[in-house]
């Protein structure tokens, strides 16, 4: 019997039964399907009586015991589990393969707990603390009574998210003698589909076989154009001498190397002028100049400064004056006359203050912008205040990554010889060419993503990130009638590298509802559009599809899917990862036979 059981939305149940009797194969059966489940297509191990033992080493049940698979797919593992039908008071035999979901390897370390609830709330606990062999666990489980036992396995292994899950398993029917299991493995009779390819776990694991679920979900068609990465404008600096002299490295000894990160302002190299160099003494004239006249300004400013204090204090004295002469003259002591002259000075006082606080700012003004003529000069090697000789430090203008280097100790350089070519990695640009035919199917700020080609399985979504659109170009190229389109991108971890080729998936406005499988699913057999879909744990259909639109989810972190229009239904798994195996297993005859020899 093999069930097949796809935890999430929907589960679908689908259990039929093989008997092996001793004078050949014979499959029995009826479709039994739990409550939300529908028919599909399942296999188990006992389908080739020429398989025997060796498939999986020996392990098996004997040759003339009906069995049961049940196919399990969880959220972390998935579980293909075979046994026979138990008989209460005797030991069986159960194969639980385990398989890590998230990349196709089989589960080598860990424990396996099979865990029945009896009719009567008994409990049967088989814990295996070790695979027999890699991915298989093999309890041996003895029900005490006959009745339905509901079941389930703990998964326990650090190669599992979570450290494990618990899977809920089918009950479990226990029968009084081997004449009842003959008997209930005759209601079942179901003949297995003529089209069932057999490839085994010990051939799936090695391979890291994936298999995803098909399911209704929201798909955004988009463009795919090719790109490249370039490097944004102001995020790349060439560090080079504007006088001719011989370069060294810095205090430390050694020129940066490329791939090593350098800060803004640091000393990249040393230029020491030749003694004739006339761009040295005019540029080390030109700082001095700067420098007097930056203290000229000072000493004026300082002056000033002063000047504004001594006129605040002939105010606040003129304004005493007049405010006693203001006193006296309501007593009729003084005449009118002084205090006029008191009024006078006061005026006189305040306009002279008013004048040099205006003249201060002018003094502060010029000042500032020398300050940043003399910063410009020192971060750029424009001068050296460091060294008393006319040496000239080289800094990186910028902070960011050495990428070139062409700097050579003791090399004889002339004006402007580029040493250092630094970029900010920090950030980069993807930048494409969408044709102009294409411009009425992409949004005003459309997302996208892309598909470096050096990493062809890898799918990045650019705006969840840190990513934005830069621009979408205003100019039509007149010979590719292409319209260039960018996006910065985040590069914290250096996966992205200068000039790299990339595919860039442009969102378009086409969004709808459909039955949707990853691109990678879809293997073209002679122009036939083709899927293998995976029935059971060892057992896979091949179908022919018909597909429709091609996009992404925008919630599946920028997945490359294709619309499905008819050749599977929701719910079945489709082959992702190595479904070209499963193609070429159809194709040899040197591959394992199928069955276990149960």
């Amino acid at each position: 019997m093999n069930v097949n059981i796809n935890k999430g939305c929907p589960w679908w149940v689908l259990i039929t039964v093989s008997v092996v009797a001793s004078a050949g194969l014979l499959f029995l059966g009826s479709g039994l399907l739990f409550p939300g489940a529908r028919n599909g297509d399942a296999s188990g191990h006992s389908a080739d009586p020429g398989h025997g033992g060796e498939g999986h080493g020996g392990h098996g049940h004997g040759g003339d015991e009906p069995t049961v698979a049940t196919t399990i797919w969880a959220d972390r593992v998935d579980i293909f589990l075979e046994r026979p039908y138990p008989v209460a008071g005797q030991p069986v035999e159960m194969l639980a393969h385990v398989t890590v979901i998230k990349n196709g390897s089989a589960v080598t370390t860990g424990s396996v707990t099979f865990e029945a609830t009896g009719p009567d709330d008994s409990v049967v606990r088989v814990r295996v603390d070790a695979p027999t062999r890699p991915g298989i666990f093999i309890p041996e489980v003895t029900f005490p009574k006959p009745g339905t036992y509901r079941a389930r396995l703990v998964i326990e292994s650090p190669q599992v998210a979570e450290g494990g899950e618990t899977i809920e398993l089918p009950d479990v029917a226990v029968y009084t003698t081997a004449e009842a299991v003959l008997a209930a493995a005759e209601e079942a009779e179901e003949d297995a589909p003529a089209d069932t390819i057999s490839f085994l776990k010990e051939q799936q694991w090695p391979i890291g076989l994936l298999t995803v679920e098909a399911k209704e979900q929201e798909l955004v068609e988009h463009l795919d154009v090719p790109a490249r990465v370039i490097v944004p404008p102001g995020s790349g600096a060439l560090v080079s001498s504007q006088i001719t002299g011989k370069v060294l490295p810095p205090i430390d000894g050694r020129f940066p190397r490329i791939g090593e990160d350098v800060q803004q302002g640091q000393v990249l190299a040393i230029v020491e002028p030749s003694i004739t160099g006339a761009e040295a003494v005019q540029m080390v004239a030109n700082h001095a100049q700067l420098e007097t006249l930056d203290a000229g300004l000072a000493v004026k400013q300082l002056d000033v400064e002063t000047q504004i204090r001594s006129a605040e204090l002939a105010l606040a004295r003129a304004s005493e004056i007049h405010q006693r002469q203001e006193r006296l003259s309501q007593q009729g002591v003084t005449a009118g006359k002084e205090l006029l002259l008191a009024k006078y000075e006061v005026d006189l006082a305040e306009t002279r203050l008013a004048g040099l606080k205006t003249l201060l700012p002018s003094y502060a003004e010029a000042r500032r912008r020398l300050a940043t003529v003399l910063g410009r000069m020192h971060s750029t090697g424009d001068g050296n205040k460091e060294q008393e000789d006319l040496s000239v430090a080289l800094r990186s203008p910028i902070a960011g990554t050495i990428v070139e280097v062409k700097a050579t100790s003791g090399e004889l350089i002339t004006g402007s010889h580029q040493l250092f070519r630094v970029v900010n990695l920090d950030t980069l640009w993807i930048e494409a060419n969408v044709s102009e035919y294409d411009l009425s199917r992409v949004e005003q700020a459309p997302g996208a993503s892309y598909r470096l080609a050096a990493y062809p399985d890898r799918v990045v979504p650019i705006l969840d990130g840190a990513g934005r659109l830069i621009d979408i170009g205003v100019e039509v190229d007149p010979d590719t009638r292409t319209v260039s389109i960018r996006y910065a991108v985040a590069n914290s971890d250096r996966t992205l590298r200068i000039g790299m080729f990339a595919d860039l998936l442009v969102e378009t406005s086409h969004r709808q509802k459909a039955l949707a499988i990853p691109e990678e699913a879809v293997i073209d057999e002679g122009g036939e559009k083709v899927v293998y879909v995976q029935t059971g744990g060892e057992s896979f259909q091949r179908r022919g599809v018909k597909l429709g639109i091609g996009g992404c989810n925008p919630h599946s972190h920028g997945a490359k899917l294709v619309e499905v229009l008819s050749g599977i239904r929701p719910g079945e798994r489709v082959t992702t990862k190595a479904a070209y195996s499963v193609r070429l297993s159809t194709l040899s005859s040197s591959l394992p036979a199928h069955g276990h020899a149960h």
